[in-house]
């Protein structure tokens, strides 16, 4: 149970991954006012925006090389995240990797009602995320989603946040 215990406190630090690469333009390409490649092709023309999508925004090379350095510092933790974009969403998607988590001492519903409360704390950031979205990425209501998977790629918990 313990170890269990230390792989939430591990999900829950991960979190804070969301909040350090959650709309964090390039500093690069405001000062020079040059747009990544794969933004030059893809922008609309119609649209100041620094991205087009949030497709484009974590395809982004600057945001994929900050993700890897931040995801180094958890290799060997059994978690993994990837970040893509779905439409208007941008999208966290955690997974245990080493083995289960939810078993017959700590049930599914043991783990929502974890992250529930845990995610709670943090509820005001998410919101807050998504309104800096609309700063660089060219969409209108966008939304924050969170999801947590168990090793067997069973859902543990997800939730969409939007802008108040």
């Amino acid at each position: 149970m313990k170890k269990k215990l230390a792989k939430l406190l591990i999900c829950v630090s991960m979190i804070g991954l969301v909040f350090s690469l959650g709309a964090c333009g390039s500093d690069d390409d405001k000062d020079t006012g040059k747009k990544p490649a794969t933004q030059q092709t893809t922008k609309k023309q119609s649209s100041s925006k620094q991205y087009a999508s949030i497709k484009d925004y974590v395809n982004d090379p600057t945001f994929q090389a900050e993700i890897k350095k931040q995801m180094a510092q958890y290799e060997g933790q059994g978690m993994s995240m990837e970040i893509t974009g779905e439409g208007d969403k941008l999208v966290y998607t955690y997974k245990y990797t080493d083995e289960k988590l939810i078993d017959d001492d700590f049930t599914l519903d043991d783990a929502k009602e974890y992250f529930d409360g845990a995610m709670k704390n943090n509820e005001s950031q998410f919101k807050s995320l998504c309104s800096q979205l609309t700063k660089y990425i060219d969409v209108e209501d966008p939304s924050v989603v969170i999801r947590y998977y168990d090793y067997d790629d069973t859902l543990i918990w997800e939730k969409e946040f939007k802008a108040d």
